[in-house]
């Protein structure tokens, strides 16, 4: 690399950490830069960062090259960048960025790119976050990302048999299946999350004994209808596992 093109990287990488390159613009504009030369060099010798520097910020990038700059990102698996490219810049290849994504089997950032980029297909990375099993990003994925199949969701959080993410979903997500995930939390046997769950369950049982006795006495039916198994849940007696778990807990002076 020339002292002359090392210079205009740095100068990249300054501008951009003030939110994007004004003078490469201008030197580019004049031909004092050669736009083409420098693409060249970036895709041979610049690192990811650089990359995406110069496909958000420099103004003559064209739809192909931004293809070009995020193939080279996907061909060296630098995932912060890919992320970034999709979620920041117009025009970007997102169907490739969010295949690459996924094939790199992070749950971090897939669940990142299904709630922080506009285009992404939710149902794609909702199976993947499934099948990858990973409690901590299924959960977060419910909670966070609009359009999340919450059934599905549930089944995959079960599944973990994760007492600690199996209670946090029950109690953080409103409207999930509380009779579901309580008799797998039950099975784990964990009496500390367990507590937790009961002191949940009987806030939001407390709630609905309210609004089941303002539906009744209005004679709201459509009420009725539309959470009938909510509210008989609150009729449903403990199975005889959870019984003996709240034995437990009670015995042991948890």
């Amino acid at each position: 690399m020339t002292d002359y093109l090392y210079f205009v990287l740095k100068l990249l990488d300054e501008e951009a950490k003030k939110g994007g390159p004004i003078t490469i613009n201008k030197l580019i504009e004049a031909h004092i830069i050669d736009y083409d030369e420098l693409l060249s060099t970036l895709l041979s010798e610049g690192t990811a960062s650089k990359l995406y520097s110069f496909a958000r910020y420099v103004e003559r990038v064209s739809k192909a090259d931004k293809l070009t700059i995020a193939t080279k990102l996907v061909e060296r698996r630098a995932i912060l960048e890919m992320f970034y490219m999709a979620r920041d810049i117009s025009d970007a290849p997102i169907l490739l960025l969010e295949e690459a994504i996924i094939a790199s089997r992070s749950g971090h950032f897939i669940y990142l790119f299904a709630k922080e980029v506009k285009e992404a297909n939710i149902e794609l990375l909702e199976n993947a976050i499934i099948d990858l099993a990973d409690s901590k990003s299924i959960f977060r994925f419910a909670v966070n990302v609009p359009g999340a199949n919450l059934e599905k969701l549930t089944s995959a959080i079960i599944k973990t048999h994760d007492a600690k993410y199996i209670c946090l979903f029950a109690t953080s997500i409103p409207g999930v299946n509380l009779p579901l995930l309580e008799e797998e939390l039950v099975r784990t046997g964990d009496i500390t999350e367990y507590q937790k769950f009961l002191a949940y369950k009987k806030k939001v049982q407390d709630e609905d004994y309210l609004k089941l006795s303002d539906a009744i006495a209005g004679q709201n039916m459509d009420d009725l209808e539309k959470n009938r198994e909510r509210y008989s849940y609150l009729f449903r007696e403990s199975s005889s596992e959870a019984k003996a778990l709240i034995k437990k807990i009670n015995d042991s002076g948890y």
